[in-house]
């Protein structure tokens, strides 16, 4: 069977769980079979960018910064670009078939101040609009949180839209909200994905839910979504911090579901001299028999997400390869940096699972029969 590669090129990239999904996927067509093989990729965070390299391009790959963006010389070689995205000069980079920018969505989060399009991040979207002039992808993904659909962002998103259509050769572009914990993501995240093409003719249909629920008891201790089992204790990221003696109590006398605020507590570990915004993911247990709360980047202050045992001696923050495991990733695929800078690359990611989903629709309709 013929293979047509579809070459792909990502901005905000951030450990590869974008990459990683569209690199699972493949499409067979007319006798064809369709894939995408990612051949660089920008982001201004280092250890991102060490673990997409390890990760995504195991073998001929380069750290590069902005600078070195002209010696890229074809030669089968894939790039990382560790740099901040304001200093890239698009035209310089190696056209792509498909482009995928998951902005920052710092600014349009719902647990965070919603600066919206003034805030420091939000007006990043404009570089893939920039990105999309340049290098005229046959289609692009774009992903960002579900706080961008709000009231509040509402004309926010339209112009965000209106800019994209007329980008580069003028697209055809979707959007949707998705709940991701009906397409058996074992967290309740919700995602806007902005999909585009440049053939106007291209009709995009958004998959149905699948409504197939992995708990979060499946996805951690089962290892359900790849079949891979218990975790293995030399696994990497899967270091156990063991909690001080007073958030160990607290936990304890937490049931699975509640947090700080509503967990009947003991006055000597309530949590006392808070001030603003009651957070319910502070200190909240996950509840084993529904799919997990949201993973995040955060971790301090009571934000790890914490094991529903009821064993005092189980008292505990979920390790990072658990909440990898909640974002679809692999226990083969190994994340780079200190304990907190793997936790946010986990965190900021897009779920692998749902990347293939998305990716896998675009080369359906891409190229249906």
């Amino acid at each position: 069977m013929k293979t047509k590669v579809l070459t792909y090129g990502e901005l905000f990239c951030g450990p590869g769980g974008m990459a990683q999904g569209a690199k699972n996927i493949s499409v067979v067509s007319k006798g064809v079979k369709y894939v995408i093989r990612p051949i660089w990729a920008i982001d201004n965070d280092k250890a991102s960018c060490l673990t997409f390299k390890k990760n995504i391009f195991p073998y001929t790959s380069e750290i590069i910064s902005a600078m070195d963006i002209p010696s890229m010389n074809g030669d089968g070689t894939r790039y990382v670009i560790n740099d901040d995205i304001t200093k890239i000069d698009f035209t310089k980079l190696p056209k792509v078939d498909v482009l995928a920018f998951g902005f920052p969505c710092n600014d349009f989060s719902l647990i965070g101040k919603m600066k919206g399009i003034n805030g420091k991040y939000g007006e990043l979207y404009k570089y893939g609009i920039k990105a999309l002039d340049a290098l005229q992808p046959e289609f692009f993904v774009a992903e960002n949180v579900s706080g961008l659909a709000s009231k509040s962002q509402k004309s926010v998103l339209e112009n965000i839209l209106k800019k994209i259509k007329s980008a580069g050769p003028s697209y055809k572009v979707y959007h949707d909200l998705y709940y991701l914990e009906d397409y058996g993501i074992p967290q309740t995240r919700h995602r806007i994905f902005i999909v585009g093409f440049k053939n106007h003719t291209i009709e995009f249909e958004k998959p149905r839910p699948t409504y197939a629920t992995i708990t979060a008891y499946e996805a951690i201790v089962k290892g359900k979504v790849y079949g891979e089992g218990p975790i293995k204790k030399d696994t990497d990221n899967h270091d156990i911090k063991e909690p001080h003696p007073r958030v160990q109590k607290r936990l304890y006398q937490t049931k699975p579901g509640q947090n700080a605020w509503t967990a009947d507590l003991d006055d000597d570990v309530k949590l006392k001299g808070v001030k603003g915004a009651k957070f319910s993911s502070i200190y909240r247990k996950l509840e084993p028999k529904k799919p997990a709360y949201t993973v995040t980047g955060s971790g301090g202050g009571g934000t790890s997400m914490y094991h529903w045992s009821p064993a005092i001696s189980r008292q505990r923050a979920l390790t990072n390869r658990e909440r990898a495991r909640l974002q679809t990733f692999p226990d083969k695929f190994i994340f780079h940096g200190n304990h907190s800078e793997v936790r946010k690359q986990i965190g900021m990611a897009v779920p692998v699972k749902a990347a293939e989903m998305i990716f896998k629709i675009c080369l359906k309709n891409l190229f249906r029969n």
